[in-house]
């Protein structure tokens, strides 16, 4: 699977109501939020293989991943202004890591009214 298939795969799971139903999903989110935190937006495989990883030990999720991503295909590029398949994707990705990143926040907040993720969770 390619960076742009997990992005767009995890987001469409992140977005459905049976991932916080998933055993120990929830509960986790918060290792997989300050894994993510370690990386800048564009770095890309290292989010990828995070989400991977995280989903793996989490099933259904990784599967869902699998049979999710495989089956998306990028956004075409609009050649009329000027925009490349590179491109193309490399802002489609910075913009799923960004929406993934802050429905990760977003959801752990759900089950902790009083602390924002961003703020509190520290790596030990």
């Amino acid at each position: 699977m390619d960076d742009y298939q997990i992005f767009a795969g995890f987001l469409d799971l992140l977005e459905k109501p049976e991932f916080d139903r998933v055993d120990h999903a929830l509960q986790d989110l918060t290792k997989l939020h300050l894994t993510l935190k370690q990386y800048q937006n564009n770095q890309f495989e290292d989010i990828a293989d995070a989400i991977v990883n995280w989903c793996a030990t989490h099933q259904p999720l990784g599967e869902q991943l699998k049979f999710v991503s495989e089956r998306w295909n990028p956004p075409k590029p609009d050649p009329s202004r000027g925009e490349s398949t590179i491109a193309n994707i490399t802002e489609f990705n910075e913009d799923n890591v960004d929406k993934i990143k802050k429905i990760i926040e977003a959801k752990i907040a759900k089950q902790l009214p009083d602390k924002k993720p961003s703020d509190s969770d520290k790596q030990e």
